[in-house]
Parts: C-alpha cells; sequence; structure tokens
C-alpha cells in the first residue's frame, strides 16, 4: 500500500539493479538545466536565457561493510567493479514500499570515496550521472 503523508526519509534509498545500496546513511537525487545565454544588445541591460540541456545525478553516503549481504544489497564490490568497468546501471530514488513513487533512469558511477578517520565508522560516498532521462514510475511489489 502506498505511503500516505510526509515520507520518512529514513526510507528512501538509491537502489541498483533492484537492490538498495548497502549500509545507507543518506540519499540524493539532483536535476539540473543548464541556461543557454540568449542576452542581446536589445536586452536592456538585463540577462536573457532559455531552457539547454538538463542532467541529472543521484548520490549516497553509506557506512562501509565488505560483508553485507550480495543477495540482499547493492555492495561496495559491486559499486566499485561498475565504476571501473564503465557499466551501465539501472538506478532508482525510492522507499521499499509497494504502490509508493519513484524515481528511475540509467547513468554510470562517476566517483566513489571510502573514509576513515580515527575512532569513527568507515564511511563510503558515491555519485551517479544519469544518461538519458529520468522519469517517475511506480515501486512494484
Amino acid at each position: 500500500m502506498a505511503t500516505t503523508g510526509v515520507i520518512n526519509a529514513t526510507n528512501l534509498k538509491v537502489y541498483v539493479g533492484g537492490k538498495p545500496v548497502a549500509k545507507a546513511k543518506s540519499a540524493s537525487v539532483s536535476l539540473n538545466m543548464e541556461p543557454i545565454d540568449i542576452t542581446s544588445k536589445d536586452s536592456s541591460s538585463w540577462k536573457e536565457q532559455m531552457p539547454g540541456m538538463k542532467s541529472w545525478s543521484m548520490s549516497g553516503d553509506n557506512l562501509l561493510q565488505f560483508d553485507a549481504a550480495s543477495a540482499t544489497y547493492y555492495r561496495i564490490n559491486d559499486l566499485q567493479g561498475a565504476l571501473v568497468s564503465g557499466t551501465l546501471v539501472a538506478v532508482s530514488f525510492q522507499t521499499p514500499t509497494s504502490g509508493d513513487n519513484k524515481l528511475s533512469g540509467s547513468g554510470y558511477f562517476s566517483s566513489l570515496e571510502l573514509t576513515g578517520g580515527v575512532e569513527e565508522a568507515a564511511t563510503y560516498s558515491f555519485s551517479i550521472q544519469g544518461t538519458s532521462t529520468l522519469t517517475w514510475d511506480t515501486v512494484s511489489a
């Protein structure tokens, strides 16, 4: 049953190939449009623009765990392999709740950073650059 009311952000995750990325602490999606400058001498000293290229990206911050169950989660090892090989991956920004809306598309991992401080939980962050359209779909059971 679809979620009603405000979404609890704890339930939103980046999914890759239908699996949530393991040990997520935060997840985000960003949509951008690069305006085209059409300012002319007739613009009365005001900059004029028109819509240009659109792009999107997804990213996440996660706890580092090498032994996360591969059948359940998209793991750091999977992520690193896809980045190095340049594999196009199907991704979504969603909750696990059937009937909820989700943003879906395909993209390439563009960054991976592992961090380990003194007496802190080890973490990693990643970015996915989308290719082509990001669309609204519905989470299915």
